[in-house]
């Protein structure tokens, strides 16, 4: 089976969970699979079977996916398994209840898809499934990776506004810190036992706890909890992405809990490509950030630098900040240089780049039509794409010359991007070509 695309695992999901369809309960909640070898009871058995699909179809929804009936099955089965009334009540828990491990499996669902999962209950049905669920706030649960069960339950209830536990929160929180070991790795609760928990819950769950936990206040800040096993991050308010992922470095001077203030600039260009001998107008602004406020620098002096090609110093100026923390200045380029990647900088403090090249205004535009499906190592690869006068007119009977070039996203830590094959295609009068 080829697992590359979403196609590919949404027909897998199916092929898993549609069989599952015709042994629902009459009212959803429960789903009786046969016979266990498993310790807890029946309640808790069929619940798990209940729950555990959701890790599938709520990312399924979320990713603009459909199945009625699916649908049909968890709206009416969270309403009957969380209402007291119900012979399909999921019952009392207790000490220790497995109950609470597909409570997750829950919460996650309202958390990522409400408008599957929560938005469709009736009032009444909302209020038993958050009582049941706060259930978890009562009773003590292991010391391990079941403290992110009750983190993603407390996260679910706040999201909805209805009662939680913001202590247990945080005291949930502080116990998956305290399972951090270094470079990446915890251990799955006070102990040193290392196994397919740690990928599966700890760094898992923690990936979706710094998904859930952020929410911006009335000045739009977003304040994230710190978790050690966070490596980069996004914003992102539904499918609008406003970054590529950010990576969080982490040092002794962090992870000792210190904050302090830090200078900063940020360096800006009126475009990023230039003919030599054009002139390059640069903005800076300066600014100072604690943990969690900043405050621009006025009055600051600093020394702004033009680096070409080889790193070599060009020209440099001195400029100063006014009231709002900003500066301005300007660089005109060689008229004769080695072409290239230049650098305008504020040593040690920040850096952008800058292209300077001969380039002229294109006549003709290239336009490679998208690749439908992901390729492994030994596949052939077959691109097609069109060549067209920026008139609209086909370029007709031209060779054009292409690479293929094979790029390393990890360049740091293996092999440099290298071209793996050059040779010329031609355009016939069909306008289309392929490689």
């Amino acid at each position: 089976m080829n697992l590359q695309t979403k196609a590919d695992f949404t027909v897998l999901m199916h092929k898993f969970l549609d069989p599952l369809k015709p042994y629902y309960s009459a009212g959803c909640a429960r789903l009786h699979l046969g016979e266990t070898g498993v310790t807890y009871d029946q309640n808790a058995i069929e619940l798990e079977a209940f729950s555990r699909p959701l890790w599938a179809l709520v990312p399924f929804w979320v990713g603009g996916g459909s199945d009625p009936e699916f649908e049909k099955i968890y709206r009416k089965g969270l309403a009957a398994g969380a209402d007291p009334e119900n012979p399909e009540y999921w019952g009392t828990t207790g000490e220790y209840d497995q109950c609470y491990v597909e409570m997750a499996a829950i919460a996650y669902g309202i958390l990522t898809a409400p408008e599957k999962l929560w938005t469709p209950l009736s009032d009444t049905e909302k209020q038993n499934l958050a009582a049941w669920l706060n259930q978890i706030n009562a009773h003590t649960i292991p010391d391990c990776n079941w403290q992110f069960f009750r983190i993603l339950v407390n996260l679910a209830l706040k999201s909805v506004g209805l009662p939680y536990s913001p202590e247990l929160l945080e005291d949930g929180l502080a116990k998956i810190d305290s399972y951090y070991s270094g470079d990446g790795w915890s251990t799955d609760g006070a102990s040193v036992q290392k196994d397919y928990y740690i990928p599966w819950a700890i760094q898992y769950y923690g990936l979706l706890y710094s998904r859930f936990a952020a929410a911006t206040d009335a000045g739009g800040k977003a304040v994230i909890e710190w978790n050690k096993a966070i490596r980069s991050y996004v914003a992102r308010k539904g499918t609008d992405t406003a970054m590529l992922p950010q990576s969080i470095y982490l040092n002794r001077y962090y992870e000792r809990g210190e904050s302090g203030l830090a200078e900063h600039i940020t360096l800006l260009t009126d475009r990023s490509l230039y003919r030599p001998g054009q002139t390059v107008y640069v903005k800076g602004i300066s600014y100072e950030q604690a943990a969690d406020t900043a405050h621009v620098l006025a009055g600051k002096n600093y020394l702004v630098r033009l680096l070409d090609v080889n790193r070599k110093e060009l020209v440099q100026k001195s400029v100063d900040t006014n009231e709002f923390g900003s500066f301005t200045t300007e660089f005109v380029l060689p008229a004769v240089c080695l072409n290239g990647n230049f650098m305008v900088e504020v040593k040690d403090k920040a850096a952008v780049p800058v292209r300077v090249e001969d380039y002229k205004r294109p006549t003709f535009e290239i336009v490679f039509n998208p690749v439908e499906q992901a390729y492994c190592l030994g596949d052939t690869v077959s691109i097609t794409g069109n060549v067209k006068a920026y008139n609209g007119m086909a370029v007709q009977d031209v060779p054009a010359v292409y690479t293929v070039t094979r790029r390393n996203h990890w360049r740091y830590w293996g092999q440099p991007s290298a071209p793996l094959v050059s040779d010329t295609v031609q355009y016939h009068n069909r306008r289309e070509a392929s490689l």
